[in-house]
């Protein structure tokens, strides 16, 4: 900013003389010369100028002072009374000090070197820093080759705008290069080049054509694991296959006289071992034609039989997991649904009427509310004879029965009951007897014995002797030994 010329002051005197100054203004001699300077604070304040009074300003066209009114000034107002330093910038006050726009050849003092703080960095100050850098150092200069993505870590030394001796540990980003596919492929699976060990994006194999033996698992909500992928898993954890034969809760009820029965909730491996079918809560099913769902019927075929022995089977579907409950004639082979392949034989159920007779049950054990009479009246006989006993058919099981034996006067006798598959022995008092009494009148027991067929095989020691023979229930294993 151009500076305002001195002010001039004339004066006549005559010497000898004596000059002084008045309010606000001070006069000094020596050597001969008079300096006058003015005091601002010196001067009287006035909220406003007063009528009639005019302004001293330069008039640089002149160059010479002169008077003015005060409207010629454009109303100058007075700076703010504060901290700051102000001065006039397109008629308005303002920090001196704030993003000055300097011209010419503004100076600022230079800081020491190696200085590092806020100081204004002057040309001398950035000269002696370039002076100080080793001769023959390159200036920096942008990188030319990537950073290494191998190899031992190490602090890079390169001026180069980016780094690109700096090296990253081995493993940091994968084994070497990574190939991506020309197109973008779902389920493309990431795999290692036997030659030069790198990565490739694309391997050219997708998780469907993989084969049974290396099979990768895969689980998500739209996708249930393949029989593959669970005997993978299986194997993963050292578990060869499905526990084999487990069954657990699934119990059979019945309150008798009704088409409805009862299943509680449970879980069972299917019939060949490959999965685990279960029902996450209890369910009733019917009499009638199958259908999938709680309350629905579960009749594999045909009408309901008005007595005859029914197997009841879990099924399920693996396409979709759905599991539910089927009622068959057939201990092996019901006639599933469509979609259902997998099954388990969970218990045996028999109807009177159409209906089903009433049972509890407690674990493999089945009681019949009411036992059936199987034999009544029938005579001894010393050598062996089957009966036939109310049990599941086609399926192994232990029959529970009472027996009693009516004898005549001075009978002595030993009855003897066993199974088919064992040999038949003649009673013996030290060695097999079931029931053994003196009496005229009859003795009750109840005995369990290993039914085949539904048969039971008897032997007496007297042939003048009378059986009866009522099933009391059966214990089931229902395939916990297949």
């Amino acid at each position: 900013m151009a500076m305002l010329p001195k002010l001039k002051l004339k004066a006549l005197v005559s010497f000898p003389s004596n000059v002084y100054g008045g309010t606000g203004i001070e006069v000094n001699k020596a050597n001969g010369n008079f300096t006058v300077d003015l005091d601002y604070s010196e001067f009287a304040f006035l909220g406003s100028l007063p009528p009639n009074s005019n302004v001293l300003v330069w008039d640089p066209i002149t160059d010479v002072y002169t008077l003015v009114p005060p409207s010629a000034t454009g109303g100058i107002s007075d700076a703010p009374s504060d901290s700051l330093t102000y001065g006039r910038r397109n008629g308005v006050w303002v920090d001196a000090w704030a993003s000055p726009a300097l011209s010419g050849n503004p100076t600022a003092p230079t800081p020491s070197p190696g200085d590092n703080d806020t100081s204004v960095a002057t040309t001398a100050f950035v000269g002696t820093a370039i002076a100080a850098i080793p001769a023959g150092t390159p200036p920096p200069a942008p990188a030319t080759a990537p950073p290494l993505a191998n190899g031992v870590a190490a602090v890079g030394v390169s001026l180069k705008y980016a780094r690109e001796d700096h090296v990253h540990p081995a493993g940091a980003a994968g084994s070497g290069d990574v190939v991506g596919p020309a197109s973008s492929v779902a389920d493309s699976i990431a795999v290692f080049n036997g030659t030069t060990g790198k990565i490739i994006k694309d391997g050219g194999a997708l998780i469907s054509g993989l084969q049974p033996a290396n099979q990768a698992v895969r689980y998500d909500t739209a996708q249930g694991l393949t029989a593959n992928q669970q005997a993978q898993a299986r194997e993963n954890i050292a578990i060869a296959s499905v526990m084999r034969s487990y069954l657990a809760g699934l119990t059979l009820s019945t309150a008798g006289s009704s088409a409805t029965f009862g299943i509680a909730a449970g879980v069972a491996a299917n019939s060949t071992n490959t999965v685990m079918m279960s029902l996450a809560s209890a369910y009733t099913k019917t009499t009638a034609a199958w259908a999938v769902g709680s309350g629905n019927g579960a009749l594999d075929t045909g009408a309901i039989a008005a007595a005859a022995w029914y197997h009841v089977f879990l099924i399920r579907r693996p396409d979709t997991g759905v599991v539910d409950v089927l009622v068959s004639l057939s201990a092996t082979a019901p006639t599933l649904p469509a979609s259902y392949t997998q099954f388990r034989r969970i218990g045996s159920m028999l109807t009177a009427a159409s209906q089903w007779v009433r049972f509890s049950q407690n674990g493999d054990e089945f009681l019949l509310y009411t036992t059936i009479v199987s034999a009544s009246g029938v005579a001894g006989s010393t050598t062996a004879v089957l009966v036939s006993i109310s049990v599941p058919t086609a399926v192994s099981v232990t029959a529970v029965f009472n027996v009693g034996i009516a004898t005549g006067a001075s009978n002595d006798t030993r009855a003897y009951f066993s199974s088919p598959d064992t040999s038949d022995e003649a009673p013996s008092l030290n060695m097999n007897v079931g029931i053994s009494f003196s009496s005229s009148y009859q003795t009750w027991s109840q005995l369990k014995i290993r039914a085949v067929n539904q048969q039971i095989r008897y032997r007496m020691s007297n042939a003048g002797v009378t059986m009866y023979l009522s099933t009391a229930g059966w214990i089931d294993r229902r395939g916990k030994d297949a």
